[in-house]
């Protein structure tokens, strides 16, 4: 018993301990300690933001708490949150910038008398050659005691040129700036962080956009800024705009040689050059500033590229051809020589223009006479060049209705001798009858005509020029070296300009009453032998018949008051008269 016993009582201790084990409380965990969310950093708000004023193909930088424009009609306008200032950029239309610059040059001279800190300067914009004018109003000259001399505030307007910078077809941009206050200053109101901003940031959206434009036969691509156009049949015309200003014509023209053409009008040597297929001769006129591509079509007809720069250098011509522009328009020029034979049919071998001017002729026909329509068309006149060398022809009868003559019609039609003129024709274009060496007789109208200068210059076979109706206008030189005896009749009232008939070969003149003579050398160098002035005529110009070695008679009427000293100088019989 004692030894099961000894055994028992551990055994009974044991499972004691396990039980008390088994069924003692857990002590609870400590919860895990919570690690803080991070704290979020704020964004921080641009400074700068822009806008796309998509009409003047611009964008412009603002503050970012500055309010957006408002867009209006042609501008755009920025308002001052305080209200002292508003501000306006205007994009200037192709054409315009001289005019906008003379307007604002013009304004400035006007608010002198009643501003202060006038101030005219040139500078640069946003990468822009610009032209600024500001000033301020005068407040001792416009107070509540003065009349005002002028009625506005301080201003600032700046003409942005965009000169090679091509911006759509804008030719600038015009920003103006006006105090509220009319005694405000403007060149503090100019510090402000919105105007700098705008000033400093606009950023232009550049390249060269073209458009296709098209004439009857003609087709091209030129820069919308240079505002092509159809100007007549086989005539498109355009405005050169960017660093130069000039115009810009391409025709097609009756003329038979490309070549000869260019050598006539160039001042010195022409060149030749080669775009595609196409052959071109160019001339350079200095003194007018222009510069001409001519290319061969037909027998018939030659292609002219006029671009005319007024006071551009010969130098700075020739680099012009060179720019991208010029390059695009001469690779993109077609031609439809179809429509250009079209017009020479079925009209009996007469062309006209788009200005329903006779402007050439392809028949073989020698005495003619004009039509006065074409397919339907009354024609106006004569076009420049029509029958230009035409050494076929022998006489031309102008048909009544024409009004004139244009410049070049005729000249150098060396085997005409008649030309009949209606009473219709009051103008005689500069040329149109020069070089005619054949031509013996003129048949005027019963009106009034107006001849310009040349337009018989070395019509040396001339005879008889009969002038009956009243006032008519001789511009200087018009007879010029023409003249092979026979006499001149001028009607009554004419006016007679200087060296109208130097170095002339007729012998008799007849003055009508009346008329007046202006210039000088009217006679000068001619083979005058009688001269008769009309009572009414009062004075003679300088030079009036020197160096006449053949005059010996002048009939003065008693109205006759002035004559010049030097009036028959080296005229040996008529200075023994004096």
């Amino acid at each position: 018993m004692k030894s099961l016993k000894r055994v028992m009582l551990p055994i009974v201790f044991l499972c004691v301990c396990l039980l008390c084990a088994c069924g003692e409380k857990k002590p609870e965990e400590a919860a895990p300690t919570a690690t803080p969310a991070p704290t979020a950093t704020p964004t921080p708000l641009p400074e700068y933001k822009e806008y796309d004023y998509v009409e003047g193909k611009f964008t412009v930088t603002l503050p970012y708490e500055a309010e957006e424009p408002t867009e209006k009609e042609s501008y755009l306008e920025f308002t001052d949150p305080d209200g002292k200032w508003t501000m306006t950029l205007a994009p200037i239309t192709a054409g315009q910038l001289s005019n906008r610059i003379t307007e604002l040059e013009y304004a400035q001279n006007a608010r002198e008398g009643g501003a202060k800190q006038v101030k005219t300067e040139e500078t640069t914009i946003s990468g822009m050659n610009a032209i600024v004018f500001s000033s301020n109003l005068d407040e001792a000259k416009n107070g509540p005691d003065q009349t005002a001399v002028y009625l506005g505030s301080g201003e600032y307007a700046a003409i942005l040129k965009y000169e090679d910078h091509y911006v759509g077809n804008w030719d600038g941009l015009k920003i103006e700036v006006k105090t509220t206050e009319r005694f405000d200053d403007i060149y503090t109101v100019m510090e402000d962080k919105l105007i700098q901003t705008v000033m400093k940031g606009i950023k232009f959206q550049e390249g060269i956009e073209y458009e296709e434009v098209t004439a009857k036969g003609i087709s091209v691509k030129l820069p919308t800024r240079w505002q092509g156009r159809e100007y007549a049949e086989f005539f498109v015309n355009g405005k050169i705009h960017c660093a130069y200003e000039g115009n810009l014509n391409i025709q097609i023209v009756h003329f038979p040689d490309a070549k000869k053409n260019a050598e006539r009008k160039a001042d010195g040597e022409i060149k030749e050059t080669d775009v595609g297929e196409s052959h071109y001769y160019v001339a350079c006129r200095r003194e007018e500033g222009d510069i001409t591509l001519y290319r061969d079509l037909t027998d018939q007809y030659i292609l002219s590229i006029l671009v005319s720069i007024p006071d551009c250098l010969e130098e700075e011509l020739w680099k012009f051809l060179d720019r991208e522009e010029m390059k695009t328009l001469l690779e993109s020029l077609e031609i439809d020589l179809e429509q250009l034979e079209e017009e020479q049919q079925d009209n009996g071998g007469y062309e006209k223009n788009g200005y329903e001017e006779l402007s050439g002729y392809t028949g073989e026909g020698t005495e003619l006479v004009l039509p006065s329509s074409i397919e339907d068309t009354v024609m106006n006149g004569v076009a420049r060049l029509a029958f230009k060398d035409n050494t076929k022809i022998t006489s031309v009868e102008v048909p009544e209705g024409m009004r004139y003559i244009d410049v070049s019609a005729f000249e150098g039609c060396t085997g005409l001798k008649k030309i009949t003129l209606p009473d219709s024709l009051t103008w005689i274009g500069g040329y149109a009858f020069s070089g005619c060496t054949s031509l013996e007789t003129v048949v005027f109208g019963n009106q009034a005509v107006e001849i310009d200068g040349s337009a018989f210059r070395d019509c040396v076979a001339l005879r008889d020029v009969e002038l009956p109706a009243s006032e008519n206008y001789l511009w200087d030189s018009a007879f010029s070296g023409a003249g092979a005896g026979g006499y001149i009749h001028i009607g009554d009232g004419s006016t007679v300009k200087g060296c109208c008939f130097m170095d002339t070969g007729f012998e008799e003149a007849v003055f009508g009453k009346e008329c007046i003579f202006e210039g000088f050398g009217t006679f000068s160098g001619s083979k005058i032998k009688k001269i008769t002035l009309g009572e009414g005529i009062t004075e003679l110009p300088s030079a009036f018949a020197s160096f006449c070695d053949n005059l010996e008679q002048v009939d003065m009427p008693e109205s006759l008051t002035k004559i010049p000293d030097d009036c028959f100088s080296a005229s040996p019989k008529m200075e023994k008269e004096q």
